[in-house]
């Protein structure tokens, strides 16, 4: 059987179309395969620029918690006595008496106690009890009571007794409670 021209032309045309696209497809194989290794290249990618940025948003909640933990740390500290400033608070109770002019007996502090933790928290803190003895007119008294309750450290007092004196004014002021030390 023999073909004609036209015939001859669209076999060697459908010939060299499958040929090219059998060609193509062993051609373009590997390059889906690369193709398709970049994807998962790109995917591996984003999740570890995801993990990165969450990481990053957890470190700066971090620092803001740090932060504040460190400013509250610091208010801590300025209402609670530390231990090197015992004779400070001393001076402080006697220029106080000095300046109300006020007779002051020696003030009385304790040794430190520590007192035991609670459960909720894995520090405790050390108290010390103080007793002061004054005496003089009841103005002064009042005030030295006033600047003893609003000096900014933590002062728990829980005793506070008050006696008329019969002699020259004299009234007596006697103030006991506890200091938490740190």
């Amino acid at each position: 059987m023999k073909l004609t021209p036209q015939q001859q032309l669209m076999s060697w045309v459908v010939g060299g179309t499958l040929c090219l696209t059998i060609g193509a497809w062993f051609a373009f194989f590997p390059l889906r395969q690369k193709l398709q290794e970049k994807n998962v290249k790109i995917l591996e990618a984003r999740i570890s620029r995801e993990v990165n940025n969450r990481q990053q948003q957890n470190l700066s909640a971090l620092k803001k918690q740090v932060d504040q933990i460190l400013e509250n740390t610091e208010t801590l500290n300025a209402a609670f006595f530390n231990r090197a400033e015992t004779l400070q608070f001393l001076k402080y109770i006697e220029d106080l008496a000095e300046r109300e002019k006020l007779t002051l007996a020696e003030p009385q502090l304790s040794a430190p106690a520590r007192t035991s933790p609670d459960t909720a928290t894995t520090y405790s803190v050390e108290e010390k009890a103080f007793h002061f003895d004054v005496q003089g007119p009841i103005a002064a008294l009042m005030r030295f009571l006033r600047a003893l309750e609003t000096h900014p450290s933590y002062i728990l007092v829980q005793t506070v007794n008050l006696q008329n004196g019969s002699v020259a004014k004299q009234n007596s002021l006697v103030v006991e409670g506890v200091i938490p030390w740190h």
